[in-house]
């Protein structure tokens, strides 16, 4: 199961992060002989970019919490068995 949401998670991370560089699609730039090939490349504007960020670091303080929190659990689990009755 951890291994499946991790591979969602990092799945629509790239989706999100390259939607925007695909839009275009795959149309090569008209050229003809003799002149310098110009491609165009996309460009990440500002707000594109904090919006990844921001994302990013959601993903990877959801995944330290659910790691705290089953680690935690864990060590309830193991002191409770090793309790005496």
């Amino acid at each position: 199961m951890k291994t499946q949401l991790r591979f969602l998670a990092g799945a629509v991370l790239i989706m999100l992060a390259t939607g925007n560089a695909w839009a275009l699609g795959s149309k090569p730039p008209l050229v003809t002989p003799g002149q310098a090939r110009q491609v165009a490349a996309p460009e990440i504007d500002a707000a594109s970019g904090t919006s990844a960020i921001a994302l990013l670091t959601g993903v990877l303080l959801l995944m330290s919490e659910r790691s705290r929190r089953s680690r935690s659990r864990r060590d309830e689990d193991n002191s409770q068995d090793d309790s005496p009755r």
